[in-house]
């Protein structure tokens, strides 16, 4: 055994692997690469790294029957609040591209400085990996901008067998031209029926809605939208759009719509209630509009809107901090508000 080895403790791979490392989280892509070149596993799953403040220093542990299994299909890794980089990302890329037999695939990759190149990595490396079916993909306060965005998605987009897409881009600051090219990738897969987009904080308005609106009425096999888009500056103009979207969306069953602080006001909110009227298909429906500006007028047109979609069993509806108060709009008592999640 040797003490500075990345493997501290190696016995008979087939039989048993124990691994005690003391590491930067910097390395341990490259423990991944080393693992997956060594021997196929069915599912692969990396516990996240317990950051411990005294030491400075990250705890890794990865089951050892995990490795009596001989072939990868489902990976997940949970890597959050590291400090991976860019670096990390392109070996992170390598490992996954040798497994192409993968139909699910999990990237909790949060919190790690991952920028416009890392993101580059990432994608060419999910690329070679056809089969997938199911992607999810958090990137949460990175910085991978508008270009690294572009490069991601379009990479991604190779993988045309997807059915499910779950991206999370939060606090990445891609702006109205990343909403752009995100949307035009996602309008190329025609089979997905669940999308999932977390873009909040993102510098994000109108113009950036519209573009997204204009590119994602292309997919007609969605039956789940959850679209979060809190803390941008959409308004009441994005708002317009996305009733817009949701009206083309005839086969929606699940909508999700997360819009908190976006200055949307009454305009907005008739528009979202306009829109959510005609798809008449919807069986669950949450919507935050929490720290927006919309008045009484908006929330009784917009709750009169929701009315119209007699097939609803769940209902998750949020209207704080806006500027009902006392003017509590005609039709509000009849909907129950519950906390959004």
């Amino acid at each position: 055994m040797y003490r500075n080895s990345l493997v501290q403790e190696y016995h008979n791979f087939d039989s048993q692997f124990i691994l005690l490392a003391n590491q930067s989280s910097s390395q341990f892509p490259k423990l991944l690469i080393y693992l997956l070149t060594k021997q196929n596993i069915m599912n692969l799953f990396t516990y996240q790294s317990q950051y411990n403040q005294n030491t400075n220093e990250n705890h890794l542990f990865l089951p050892s029957f995990l490795l009596r299994i001989y072939l990868i299909l489902y990976l997940f890794l949970y890597l959050s609040e590291n400090d991976i980089g860019d670096f990390g990302a392109k070996d992170l890329g390598t490992a996954i591209a040798q497994y192409k037999n993968i139909t699910t695939l999990t990237l909790e990759l949060y919190w790690n400085k991952i920028g416009q190149k890392g993101a580059y990595y990432l994608g060419t490396g999910i690329a070679q990996c056809k089969n997938i079916t199911t992607l999810t993909l958090n990137l949460d306060w990175n910085h991978i901008g508008a270009i690294g965005t572009q490069e991601l998605v379009t990479s991604i987009a190779q993988c045309m067998n997807i059915t499910i897409l779950r991206l999370n881009l939060s606090w990445n600051y891609i702006g109205d031209y990343g909403v752009k090219y995100l949307a035009t990738v996602i309008a190329q897969f025609m089979k997905v029926i669940t999308l999932t987009l977390n873009l909040e904080n993102n510098k994000i308005g109108a113009i950036g809605v519209k573009h997204f609106v204009t590119e994602i009425a292309q997919c007609n096999t969605i039956t789940t939208m959850e679209l979060a888009l809190g803390e941008n500056d959409i308004g009441d103009e994005g708002a317009k759009h996305l009733g817009t979207l949701i009206t083309q969306q005839n086969n929606i069953s699940t909508l999700t719509l997360d819009l908190y602080s976006n200055y949307i006001g009454d305009e907005g909110a008739i528009d979202l209630g306009t829109g959510i009227a005609q798809c008449k298909n919807i069986t669950v429906l949450k919507l935050n509009l929490d720290w927006n500006i919309i008045g009484a007028i908006g929330a009784k047109d917009l709750i009169t809107g929701i009315a119209q979609c007699n097939n609803i069993t769940t209902l998750k509806f949020v209207l704080g901090y806006n500027s009902i108060r006392e003017k509590r709009a005609k039709n509000q008592d009849q909907v129950k508000i519950w906390p959004f999640n």
